[in-house]
């Protein structure tokens, strides 16, 4: 496996893999848009932001979060050879943007978060001008909130029980479009760089004492054509 690589900030603190990672990758860099700060202003956290906003969905952290933990857990959805490829690597480096057929997104728990949606299935979305936290007339949106009480039906001995749930963890995955070539599937981007987007997904997590062993999920699944 790859030895991890540190990076530096201003401040000193680690700043983890992720700079070199990227920097050898093909990766677009993120734009600095106002509208990239819904995760926060490093370049990772812009950079999923954005990943995020060309799906048409817009993440806001509501309230304060220490700035010591971590908000939000990215990964690159790639094939099996890829990632074995990836991790006998050294320097470590993320996927290139063809193998990366997708990513996900989970955000931290503790946290209290707004996820927005945009229910027009499209390729992508026009980051800055018709983002996910900004609907025009014509486009339906969903919000999802996280730390909220909500009325669940559960299994129970054979039936079917309502019980008060608290949602917590909530996970967005979003895949993209894909083409087959000689070296095996392939995603497609546009030539401003960013994908096209074949399919979203948000589940959260909802449990309480009565539900603590089982993960009870909503889903929204949101095809393109």
């Amino acid at each position: 496996m790859a030895e991890p690589i540190e990076g530096q900030l201003e401040n000193g603190d680690v700043d983890g893999v992720w700079p070199q990672a990227k920097r050898l990758s093909d990766l677009p860099t993120p734009n600095n848009l106002p509208d990239l700060l819904g995760l926060g202003g490093l370049e990772d956290e812009r950079f999923a932001t954005e990943m995020l906003g060309n799906a048409g969905i817009n993440v806001e952290l509501v309230g304060e979060a220490n700035p010591y933990i971590t908000r939000f857990d990215f990964l690159q959805v790639i094939c099996e050879d890829e990632a074995q490829e990836r991790l006998q690597e050294k320097p470590l480096r993320l996927a290139r943007k063809v193998d990366m057929l997708g990513f996900v997104v989970k955000l931290n728990a503790e946290l209290k978060w707004k996820v927005t949606v945009n229910e027009e299935p499209r390729s992508f979305h026009h980051l800055g001008r018709a983002r996910a936290g900004r609907a025009s007339a014509h486009i339906t949106q969903r919000t999802f909130m996280n730390h909220q009480l909500h009325e669940i039906f559960v299994p129970h001995s054979g039936t079917v029980r309502a019980t008060v749930a608290v949602s917590g963890g909530v996970t967005i995955t979003v895949l993209f479009k894909c083409e087959d070539n000689e070296t095996g599937e392939v995603s497609q981007w546009s030539r401003e760089g960013m994908p096209f987007i074949r399919q979203r997904r948000i589940d959260m997590l909802f449990s309480n004492r009565h539900v603590a062993s089982r993960c009870v999920r909503r889903s929204v699944l949101l095809r393109t054509p």
